[in-house]
């Protein structure tokens, strides 16, 4: 068992199932692992989420996750999804399991007490379970208000108690109980309330989950009260230490992970920019794919490497659910890089004009409200930070339950607010990206916090269009437009609202533009009408 004061890292593994193969589909499983990995990445966990697993798939995920684990990670175990408990073992059903029931179990399921073990056999700092899976397995019986088991069968009737030393284990229910589905909502009713108290910071994680507790007995009048079995050797455990757009101790520190170049494997390029390029690539030692910012070696000036350490020590000060992760770098000399999260389908503008997907509104609205979302953040911490380099190609794009996850990258050229200066034409990263750039930056102004909402409404014009800005155009001939107040054709079949707010952002005068927290309030309006 761990023995530190605090945790070397935060680690989470997040599984969701919704749809089975021979039994009966749950509604909110997929979505509640969606939910549940935003908020653990918005505390500072480093998460592994997996929907709709098969049994040889899941058992895979779990060992790779067990790897990965060193001593003292904090270490978070959640599923969502059918469990079973047959003979005093509990299960967790994979996707294509075959039979419910008897001894197939031990062969087709997932022990989840072998886990629990497994887990803990790593010396971390903590284990903690989180199981929302007391559900309906057998066919469902619509008089029965339940994802639980069938209470028919006594040898199967909810989950049973679990214990292992220095672990936490939060059952959705009580032993032998079953759990309300969130009939009517996106989240299961426990996950719902862990979702209200999770982010709650300098909570001790018992504390929290007795405010979960009571919020569930409450809401189901007392039909379904969670259970948590504590072993634990030490006292407040938190897992969220702090107020979120507070960087942790550890990045006030300036410490990350380090990450040798030999334990990187890179792969295929996915990107270039000024300074170097990125690969999709395999942390060897964690089994991970991640993406890889390497500096170009022929190019490694001064202010190249300065510039790779002032994006280093922002990235690792950011922790939001709607930026890219950061899990540490390669500082050796000449073989500097960043390493970060992988986002599969790549960039806004590649799903945009060279994948050419076909977004409903619903999925254009929501991409909206996430980029919007992780400025926001940005401008809100307390010593503002502003991008000054948004574009489609600084959003990373990946497959969501409904729709898909947007997360800003590229911190290359991000300034506090009290840095920045006036930034001239003349500039090469400035002319590469002329198409979403303010008049005022054009004009050699300061840039501010509204320059950066200028370039997020020529985003939000190639949402609507699905079209590049001024495509074919010299930059001379982009310069004149913008500055003589001329602006893109908004597309008659953009939602009024949304049109609207389009113009507002690229306002000639930065004072007309909204700011990010108006601009997600505005978009949210418009998610509400579709």
């Amino acid at each position: 068992m761990a023995t530190t004061n605090e945790p070397r890292r935060k680690l989470a593994l997040v599984i969701g199932i919704s749809k089975y193969d021979h039994c009966e589909e749950l509604k909110n499983p997929e979505n509640d692992a969606n939910d549940m990995s935003s908020a653990l990445e918005s505390i500072g966990f480093i998460v592994t989420k997996k929907l709709g697993l098969k049994r040889a798939e899941m058992k895979h995920i779990i060992i790779d996750f067990e790897e990965s684990i060193e001593s003292d990670d904090m270490v978070l175990f959640y599923f969502a999804g059918h469990g079973i408990q047959w003979e005093d073992q509990n299960y967790l059903i994979p996707k294509d399991i075959p039979t419910l029931f008897g001894a197939a179990l031990n062969k087709n399921a997932i022990n989840a007490q072998d886990i629990l073990d497994t887990l803990s056999d790593r010396n971390p700092y903590v284990t903690i379970f989180l199981l929302d899976c007391c559900r309906v397995y057998h066919l469902r019986n619509p008089e029965v208000d339940a994802r639980g088991t069938d209470a028919s069968n006594p040898k199967s009737a909810g989950l049973k108690a679990m214990h292992k030393a220095g672990s936490l284990i939060a059952f959705a229910c009580a032993p032998g109980t079953i759990a309300i589905d969130g009939r009517g909502e996106e989240n299961g009713l426990f996950t719902k309330h862990l979702l209200k108290h999770i982010k709650t910071p300098n909570e001790d994680i018992q504390m929290m989950l007795r405010d979960v507790t009571d919020g569930v007995i409450e809401e189901s009048k007392s039909k379904q009260i969670p259970f948590v079995s504590a072993s634990l050797a030490k006292k407040n455990i938190y897992l969220c230490g702090q107020q979120m757009n507070q960087p942790r101790k550890s990045d006030q520190s300036n410490e990350f992970i380090p990450i040798t170049d030999n334990d990187l494997k890179l792969l295929e390029e996915i990107g270039a920019g000024a300074f170097g390029t990125v690969h999709r690539a395999t942390w060897k030692s964690r089994r991970y794919t991640v993406a890889v910012k390497k500096l170009h070696l022929t190019h490694l000036t001064g202010k190249a490497e300065k510039e790779f350490f002032k994006e280093l020590s922002l990235m690792h000060s950011i922790r939001c659910p709607y930026i890219i992760n950061f899990y540490g770098a390669c500082t050796e000399t000449g073989k500097y890089a960043l390493v970060m999260e992988y986002m599969s389908l790549g960039s806004l503008y590649k799903i945009l004009h060279e994948d050419n997907l076909d977004l409903s509104w619903s999925e254009r609205l929501s991409i909206a409200f996430q980029a919007a979302s992780g400025i926001n953040y940005l401008h809100q911490l307390p010593e503002p930070v502003l991008h000054r380099d948004i574009k489609s190609l600084n959003f990373l794009t990946e497959r969501a339950y409904e729709g898909y996850t947007v997360k800003v990258c590229d911190f290359g050229l991000a300034r506090t607010r009290n840095e920045t200066t006036r930034q001239t034409t003349s500039d090469p990263k400035l002319v590469c990206t002329l198409q979403w750039t303010a008049p005022e930056i054009l004009s050699m102004k300061k840039h501010t916090d509204k320059s950066d909402v200028y370039s997020l409404g020529i985003v939000y014009w190639e949402l609507a269009a699905n079209e590049i800005p001024y495509d074919g155009h010299q930059n001379a001939v982009i310069c004149e437009f913008v500055l003589r107040g001329d602006r893109l054709e908004i597309p008659k079949t953009t939602p009024s609202r949304f049109s609207s707010l389009i113009k507002e952002c690229w306002a000639h005068d930065p004072n007309d533009r909204p700011n990010c927290s108006q601009l997600i309030e505005i978009v949210e309006e418009c998610i509400a009408k579709q």
